[in-house]
């Protein structure tokens, strides 16, 4: 909801730069906040939080990133399972994102060592492939969501939403 209409100058009073010139400065700011969409402001409103994105494809990796940098996280990518491993030793990611199909390690390797050691075994992952779902529970319980590609990007903020949530919670 936007306001940006001022009382009429009569109700103007309190400040005054001389003359006959009177205008309270309460008016104006109240009309400068009125246009901003607050409400919209804290609702898109969140800390800082830091994706690692995993994928062999660069087109897959460019338009994941600059989706959810837009969406306003950070986001660090990472062209194999191997640079995956030597970027969260750097810096641990609040979640994962990971391909499947990438040479030298595949996604489930990749998550099956982050779920091996105590610094990441509790980093969210999203599993996100171009094949279809598997008939068999191939790599249960080594990946938090699996998604399908092409999937909707907003849904694919809903997961990433679904997911650090009740980190979120458990922090405060």
């Amino acid at each position: 909801m936007y306001c940006t209409s001022l009382p009429p100058p009569s109700r103007w009073s309190g400040w005054s730069r001389g003359g006959n010139a009177s205008i309270s400065p309460v008016p104006v700011l109240g009309m400068f906040l009125a246009t901003i969409p607050v409400r919209s402001i804290l609702k898109s409103w969140k800390p800082l939080t830091t994706i690692l994105t995993v994928d062999d494809e660069p087109d897959a990796l460019t338009s994941l990133r600059l989706f959810l940098s837009i969406e306003g996280f950070e986001v660090l990518t990472a062209s194999s399972g191997r640079e995956a491993l030597s970027s969260i030793q750097s810096q641990a990611p609040d979640l994962v994102i990971t391909d499947l199909a990438m040479p030298d390690m595949n996604g489930l390797e990749l998550c099956a060592r982050l779920r091996a050691q105590p610094a990441t075994r509790r980093i969210p992952i999203i599993l996100y492939t171009g094949f279809a779902q598997p008939d068999r529970k191939d790599g249960l319980g080594l990946y938090d969501r699996r998604l399908t590609k092409p999937t909707d990007l907003d849904e694919l903020v809903d997961e990433v939403w679904a997911l650090l949530t009740p980190r979120n919670k458990s922090a405060t």
